[in-house]
């Protein structure tokens, strides 16, 4: 199971700054309540990949909201 911990703002600057650049540069619009997650394991440790990258996942407030209201459960997978 994965959990999900907001990113520090520091961190999150920098990751949607990234993100912005690149959907400009493909033309991919862009939601404005976008937030950076952790990705962490069920003991709180931080997610890494096999190559040392830390988990992340960006979501909107709506992405959150809508699987929070659907009454459904929902997870991420856990193959990072």
């Amino acid at each position: 199971m994965t959990y999900l911990k907001r990113a520090s703002r520091k961190i999150e600057d920098k990751i949607l700054a990234e993100t912005r650049k690149v959907n400009q540069q493909f033309d991919i619009p862009m939601d404005e309540d976008l937030k950076v997650y952790l990705r962490l394991k069920s003991d709180g440790s931080i997610m890494l990949s096999k190559t040392g990258q830390v988990g992340m996942t960006v979501l909107s407030d709506k992405d959150i909201l809508n699987e929070i209201t659907s009454g459904k459960v929902f997870s991420l997978q856990d193959n990072f």
